[in-house]
């Protein structure tokens, strides 16, 4: 499931993190909180949550500071898994 749907998100966010659609980006982090904390990444799960409240309270300072750094060890989680699953 992780390697059908996270890239799907990824580009969720990818889609959504300049505030174009701030729905859209509170349900892809959303979705990422479980999808990511199912496989182990605690974590990043944790800050995936961190990323959702900050767009829920529109603290767009602070999900703009989050996002990068979220974004590509969630890229890197990808590649992990693929390389894994073969």
């Amino acid at each position: 499931m992780f390697a059908r749907s996270s890239p799907k998100l990824l580009d969720a966010l990818e889609k959504t993190h300049d505030g174009s659609d701030r729905s859209a980006y509170r349900t892809a982090a959303h979705s990422l909180i479980s999808v990511v904390g199912n496989i182990g990444g605690t974590e990043l799960s944790a800050r995936f949550r961190e990323l959702e409240q900050a767009i829920l309270h529109e603290k767009d300072a602070v999900a703009a500071e989050l996002y990068p750094g979220i974004r590509d060890d969630l890229a890197r989680l990808i590649d992990d898994v693929r390389e894994y699953v073969g």
